[in-house]
């Protein structure tokens, strides 16, 4: 691969894993707000015990679930992007600019 082209994969790599992590830092403090909500809403299930604070935990339940999926997605996709990142600096010959 060209140099040039190489310079550029690394920069975009680069970039992408900066929006990646900060997709997980946001998704990740989300989920923890949402597993708060999820928890209080799960003690106002049983006191309660009517369908509304039932549907309102499995809302939220379901809320979680696809929260904690979306992170494991955008984790991988970091992992992914680190490995094709190292590849790419082994390949890279920058040019030492005096």
């Amino acid at each position: 691969m060209k140099q040039r082209r190489v310079a550029q994969r690394v920069e975009e790599a680069t970039r992408d894993i900066l929006t990646t992590d900060e997709q997980i830092r946001t998704l990740a403090e989300q989920l923890v707000i949402w597993e708060e909500m999820r928890d209080d809403l799960h003690v106002r299930a049983l006191v309660s015990e009517t369908p509304q604070a039932t549907a309102d935990l499995s809302g939220i339940e379901r809320q979680c679930h696809i929260a904690q999926l979306a992170l494991d997605v955008q984790r991988n996709r970091k992992n992914e992007l680190e490995q094709e990142l190292e590849i790419l600096m082994n390949e890279w010959e920058p040019k030492v600019v005096s």
